[in-house]
C-alpha cells in the first residue's frame, strides 16, 4: 500500500467469482493460497486478523478511489476478494494510471 498518499482502507471479502467495481482505478489477480484459516492483512504501521477458510483462491486486489469511512477520509479504498476457484492463475483485470501493461510479467506460484 501506498505509505505517501494517506491513509488507505482495506475491505477483505469473499466471493464464488471475481467481479470488478466499474470505479476500480486498477485491478489485478493472482493465485492465493490459505493453508490454516487466518491471515494477516495491513500495513508496516498496522495489520489485522482476518479468517479465511483454509484452501486455493484466486485473490483479486482493486484499487478504488478513496472515501470517507466512520468520520476516516481515506485517500484509497482496497478491496481484496477471496474466490475459490479450481485453477486460480495471474491476470490483469484492470489497467490504470498506476498499472499501464497488460501483460504478467512473471508468474511464480509457490504451493508447499
Amino acid at each position: 500500500m501506498p505509505d505517501h498518499d494517506g491513509k488507505c482502507l482495506v475491505q477483505v471479502t469473499a466471493t464464488p467469482r471475481v467481479s470488478i467495481e466499474p470505479e476500480a482505478l486498477w485491478a489485478v489477480r493472482v493465485p492465493f493460497d490459505v493453508p490454516g484459516g487466518s491471515l494477516t492483512i495491513g500495513s508496516v504501521a498496522a495489520d489485522y486478523e482476518v479468517n479465511v477458510p483454509t484452501g486455493k483462491y484466486s485473490l483479486a486486489f482493486e484499487a478504488l478511489p478513496g472515501d470517507t469511512a466512520k468520520g476516516h477520509h481515506y485517500t484509497f479504498v482496497f478491496k481484496l476478494t477471496f474466490c475459490t476457484e479450481p485453477h486460480p492463475d495471474f491476470e490483469i483485470l484492470k489497467q490504470g494510471r498506476e498499472l499501464t501493461t497488460n501483460k504478467v510479467l512473471r508468474k511464480e506460484t509457490r504451493y508447499e
